[in-house]
This record gives structure tokens, C-alpha cells and sequence, in this order.
């Protein structure tokens, strides 16, 4: 079990596991999990980690999608961003790069910073309820 299941066990939160065997081929962890568990590419999101010069943030697209780092930026009131070093991101989560899932970073990283990442788009609210 993960952090993550653990937590939402103890939260009472109905789950359900979804599996498969990853290839260390695949281009793309997201859309590898679409194809394997037969799901559209809307349903599925990435959690992607970002860095200005002092802290971490999270943002969550479908994995359809690609994240506006500008836009991102812009959201969290900072004047850059990049994407997180991988081993920056496995130190602070625990997890390695393609399995950090967005219950964990809520979790690890803070709500805010989670919250922040959606600039008012309307993915969250339909995919968390």
C-alpha cells in the first residue's frame, strides 16, 4: 500500500485501484494508463510538480494536455516557474517521478499550492467532487 491509500482508507474515502503493467518504454506515464485501462484521456489527469526559486507547486491537467508555465506563473503570483527536478520532487513526496498522485500532494505539499495550480479551471471540481 501507498501513503496515499493508506490516507484515504483512514478518511473513510471510497476508492477503487486501478492496475497495470507499466512499460519503461511508454513516452508518457498518462497516456500509457489510458490506453492499458481502456479510459479517455479526459478522465485521466498528471500531477506535475513546478519550482520557482524557492518552493514547490502542483499542477493537475488530463493528460490530453500540456501545462502553461506562463499561465501557471501567473496563478500562483510568482515570476517564473519551471518543471521540479526529478530528484528534488522523489525527496519531498517519497514517491518516484510518474506515481505522485494528487491525494498524496495534498497531503505532502498543501492544499493551496494544489488549489492554486487550476486557475478557476473546472477539471477539479468534476474529477474531485
Amino acid at each position: 500500500m501507498t501513503p496515499a491509500i493508506d490516507a484515504a482508507k483512514s478518511a473513510g474515502i471510497d476508492f477503487q485501484i486501478r492496475e497495470y503493467q507499466h512499460s519503461p518504454n511508454a513516452d508518457s506515464y498518462g497516456l500509457e494508463a489510458v490506453q492499458k485501462l481502456g479510459l479517455h484521456p479526459e478522465q485521466v489527469f498528471k500531477t506535475l510538480v513546478v519550482s520557482d526559486d524557492n518552493s514547490l507547486f502542483v499542477g493537475i491537467i488530463p493528460v490530453s494536455n500540456q501545462l502553461n508555465l506562463k499561465l501557471m506563473a501567473q496563478v500562483l503570483g510568482v515570476k517564473k516557474v519551471r518543471m521540479a527536478e526529478k530528484r528534488r520532487v522523489e525527496i519531498v513526496t517519497g514517491y518516484l517521478v510518474g506515481g505522485q498522485g494528487a491525494f498524496f500532494m495534498v497531503l505532502k505539499i498543501g492544499w493551496r499550492a494544489l488549489r492554486s495550480s487550476f486557475g478557476g479551471q473546472s477539471s477539479f471540481r468534476s474529477y474531485f467532487p
